[in-house]
Formats: C-alpha cells, sequence, structure tokens
C-alpha cells in the first residue's frame, strides 16, 4: 500500500460520519501503526533482471521467498507490540488467547519463528514443512498486522515488473499469499485478484476458484448486491468464498484496502451460508 493510499484512506475515514464504527475504528488505529514503518528494499531484490523476473514467473515461483526478506527484527519487534497492545485496547480478548502474542512480544526469536511459519503456511501450494503446523488465529493476524507493510512496501517495488500475462495463478506474483478480494476493471470486465498479505493485485480467469482451481461453471457461482456494484464469489467445491467489486459500476475513487472493511458484513452473510473464508490470518 503506498503513502498516497494510506493518507487517502486516512482521509475518506476523517471525512465519515463519526464516531467510526469498531471495526472502522480499530483500522484506523492499526493502519496509524503500520504507517510509521519505512522498510527498506534489498539490492539484490531491485538487481534482479528482466530475464530472471520471467523466469520466477513461467516457473510459478513468486519473487518473495523467506529467506529474501531482508527485515529489521527490532523494527518488528516494536510494530508486534504495539499491535498487540491495540489488539487488548479495542478486541478485548480473553487472558489465554492473548498470553501466546504477549510472550512473544518479549522474545525475537519466538517471533522470528513464528513469522517465518506463518509465511510459509499462507502459500497455498507451499511443501514447506511448516504446513503442517497449527498457528492460533490470534497469534496469526497479529503478525499478518505486522507483516503487512513490510510485505506491501516490497510489492509496491516488484509489481510493476510482473508481466501479467505470465501468471494467472491462484496465489501471489510477489509473495505467494492467497487473495483475499477481488475486482472487475473498468476497461474490460477482467478479474483481479488483491493479495491478502501484501496488497498485489494479479490478472485472473473470470471463471475459476481461486483457492482450489475449479474451474466447473456447475460448482461455481456469485451472488450480488442489487446495484450490481458487490458480488460475492462462491466455490461448491471448496466452499470458500471471495469478496468482489465491479469497478465498471463505481463514479468515486475506490480504495481496495478500505474495502475489505467495508465489505464486512459480507463476510458475515458468507459464514451464515456455510462458506469459509481463505487462510490470509488477518484480524
Amino acid at each position: 500500500m503506498t503513502r498516497e493510499i494510506v493518507n487517502k484512506i486516512f482521509n475518506k475515514l476523517a471525512e465519515a460520519e463519526q464516531p467510526l464504527p469498531q471495526s472502522l475504528e480499530f483500522y484506523r488505529r492499526l493502519l496509524a501503526i503500520q504507517a510509521k514503518v519505512e522498510p527498506s528494499m534489498p539490492a539484490h531484490l531491485l538487481s534482479l533482471t528482466e530475464t530472471e523476473v520471467s523466469q520466477h514467473l513461467r516457473q510459478g515461483k513468486p519473487l518473495l521467498i523467506w529467506d529474501n526478506l531482508a527485515l529489521d527484527w527490532g523494527e518488528v519487534l516494536v510494530l508486534f507490540e504495539e499491535v498487540t497492545s491495540l489488539i487488548v485496547e479495542k478486541l478485548s480478548p480473553d487472558s489465554e488467547e492473548i498470553e501466546e502474542p504477549n510472550q512473544v512480544a518479549t522474545d525475537q526469536v519466538s517471533l522470528e519463528a513464528m513469522a517465518k511459519t506463518w509465511f510459509e503456511v499462507g502459500i497455498p501450494l507451499s511443501e514447506s514443512p511448516a504446513r503442517d503446523k497449527e498457528i492460533k488465529p490470534l497469534i496469526a493476524g497479529t503478525i499478518y498486522a505486522t507483516l503487512q507493510p513490510f510485505l506491501s512496501a516490497y510489492s509496491e517495488k516488484l509489481l510493476p515488473r510482473i508481466n501479467q500475462e505470465l501468471w494467472h495463478r491462484r496465489y501471489c506474483p510477489v509473495c505467494g499469499g492467497e487473495a483475499d478480494f477481488a475486482f472487475l476493471d473498468k476497461e474490460r470486465g477482467a478479474r483481479w485478484l488483491l493479495c491478502s498479505r501484501c496488497d498485489a493485485e494479479w490478472l485472473f480467469y473470470r471463471l475459476g476458484c481461486p483457492y482450489c482451481g475449479n474451474q466447473n461453471h456447475h460448482s461455481l457461482a456469485y451472488f450480488s448486491d442489487d446495484k450490481g456494484l458487490y458480488r460475492l464469489y462462491v466455490c461448491e467445491q471448496c466452499r470458500r468464498y471471495l469478496k468482489s467489486i465491479d469497478l465498471r459500476k463505481t463514479e468515486s475513487e475506490i480504495l481496495l484496502p478500505l474495502e475489505r472493511i467495508l465489505t464486512l458484513d459480507m463476510d458475515r452473510q458468507a459464514g451464515e451460508m456455510g462458506y469459509k473464508v481463505g487462510r490470509n490470518f488477518a484480524l
């Protein structure tokens, strides 16, 4: 998420009716914490040649793997502590739930290990041993909120180098994460996915489940609101859902990261119908 997008989200929230709903106020506070981070980009990633980038894409390999992340763990730990404090203040989790995040917030070694597990578990087609590990929702969500600004900064630099026609895969070309939102573009109505972890956007098939790969139109469907602005894509094969917005029906500027929060009622409706959210570990 660029600094420009962050500022536009702050402005839009400031213009909204006050006080903000709890979900938006939490998001505003979280974004303020994340916005203080100014990640640096590793030189070896900036120096990737066009041939090397194309090779990664043709082989179905995201540009980022865990060992490529050059994180300042002191800075990460401070951010993790702030996110944990915000969760305690605004979400009031049970004492047992917050015990693990509180312990990790004082132990950099544990944080690094947990963050690596979270990153590798979050790659849908990963063959890492981390796939077999279970991460409790609250600790996963806290790590997600902590690493998101770092991953987003990487995405901002790397995404312009992605040839979208070489991808069309079910996971992010930058960090390998799953999508948690989608949009139909104004030009062709083509469907693009939004990465749950780094906010990268990538072109995907109009017909197809981005989670299990199902392309049988008999078991794929979508529900729409009265105006046709929002769509809830569902797959009967894996029982997962994906929220989407049709930009052809919008007049004002749409801030996609903010749309995740503005459409939380769609998540509620999907859950009531028995569909599951993706494995993005967002709060």
